[in-house]
């Protein structure tokens, strides 16, 4: 069952695929050789990270994070990031398509169905309007391949040392019809990213996690 999700409602549930010994063997041997030509013919997306051999989640943390840490060092150009989140993407993609029509100006980073995208100007007039033309062709793109946007689940971030600092034409992006606002931290792939780049947030999130299990490996300690 999925976290913090209701139990009376079926989305909730994570479906279990039990296969016999026999036909997991045949699903390895597919997906090897499904692997071995997608990667030969360079059919997958560069920054495609998800379920391929020799890369990980943090393949495209580390990425983001450069990209997040230049900024910092420079005022100018700003960039933003959209965190897009799809929903039942599984379950939804239409397979008779491909990925195309995203801006050149606009970077991204895939993990399976988890997708940031980012862009940069030197004016934050020019850098809204990229952004929606980002958005846009990115839902444009989704609707073609059959998938809908979460706009409540999609989320936007800018990385900054002045986080009290206000501008007179804040970023805003429109999502389905619903306005993306630029939060103070936001979850990527696990790891929880706040806008100064600190780690804080995160930090505090697996120390409150761990705390209980800490407890319990000093508890034999107390008793001995």
């Amino acid at each position: 069952m999925k976290p913090n999700k209701d139990k009376q409602h079926l989305p909730s549930y994570r479906p279990i695929s039990l296969l016999s010994c026999l036909g997991k063997l045949l699903k390895k041997i597919i997906k090897q050789r499904l692997m071995l030509g997608l990667e030969r013919r360079n059919i997958l997306p560069e920054h495609q990270a998800g379920f391929r051999p020799r890369k990980s989640t943090i393949h495209n943390i580390v990425r983001l994070e450069r990209y997040a840490q230049n900024q910092l060092r420079r005022a100018r150009p700003r960039r933003y990031y959209i965190l897009f989140d799809i929903k039942a993407a599984f379950d939804s993609v239409w397979h008779d398509d491909s990925m195309n029509d995203i801006p050149t100006h606009t970077e991204h980073g895939l993990f399976a169905d988890d997708t940031v995208l980012w862009t940069s100007a030197n004016t934050m007039t020019c850098l809204s309007s990229r952004l929606q033309q980002s958005e846009d062709a990115f839902e444009s793109w989704c609707k073609s391949w059959k998938l809908k946007l979460q706009p409540t689940k999609t989320e936007m971030i800018h990385f900054t040392i002045h986080p009290r600092k206000t501008y007179k034409h804040p970023v805003e992006v429109k999502c389905d019809n619903t306005i993306i606002k630029p939060l103070d931290h936001t979850r990527y792939l696990g790891v929880i990213i706040d806008k100064r780049l600190n780690w804080r947030r995160h930090l505090n999130h697996i120390e409150t996690k761990i705390a209980p299990r800490i407890g319990v490996l000093r508890y034999p300690l107390r008793t001995a």
